[in-house]
């Protein structure tokens, strides 16, 4: 009996554990990270993701020269910096989705959203993919030389904290529990 219960409590930390890895970090504008002029469409970058309830954004900036603003739709389209729902000023703000719908963010030091570009809207899913394709790296293209005036902005990346495929899952489970039967 002694058995079943260190198997048990084994698998509900290996469950516990799994939960956690089924979340992915993204680094907002990759390594441009949150800064006005450097010519990276935020929401280029987001509309190339698939955000979903657990994934966690993080905003790196100079806080001396920038903020994180979570608005309303309304105050993202008219860059309104005045009633934000939500204020972030560490310079390493992460955040957690913790239910799915849009988002909207903006930089509240006057002109970031404006000429700046510091803007973006993103979906978060409630529930991900049951299958999580591969991970596919895209080749990297040779540069040609760009105008002066242009800036390129970095591909775009996914820190992945892990996942978990909940086939694998579910059959670890029903091998726990055929053990703790024969075992019990």
């Amino acid at each position: 009996m002694a058995f079943v219960k260190i198997v048990f409590t084994l698998l509900v930390l290996v469950v516990s554990l799994c939960e956690v890895s089924l979340a992915d970090v993204y680094n907002v504008g990759d390594s441009a990270n949150w800064t006005a002029g450097s010519g990276t469409d935020y929401n280029k970058w987001s509309q190339s993701k698939s955000f979903h309830v657990g994934d966690t954004i993080v905003f790196t900036y100079n806080k001396e020269h920038h903020n994180v603003l979570q608005v309303t739709h309304n105050d993202y389209s008219a860059c309104n910096p005045n009633s934000p729902r939500h204020t972030y000023t560490s310079g390493s703000d992460s955040i957690t989705f913790k239910r799915h719908g849009r988002y909207f963010y903006i930089c509240g030091i006057p002109g970031h959203c404006e000429q700046g570009g510091q803007k973006f809207s993103i979906f978060v899913n409630a529930t991900r993919p049951t299958s999580w394709p591969a991970p596919t790296v895209s080749p990297v293209p040779t540069p040609s030389p760009a105008p002066s005036h242009m800036v390129s902005a970095p591909s775009p990346t996914k820190s992945s904290v892990g996942s978990v495929y909940p086939s694998m899952l579910l059959l670890s489970l029903v091998v726990f529990f055929m053990l703790g039967s024969l075992l019990g």
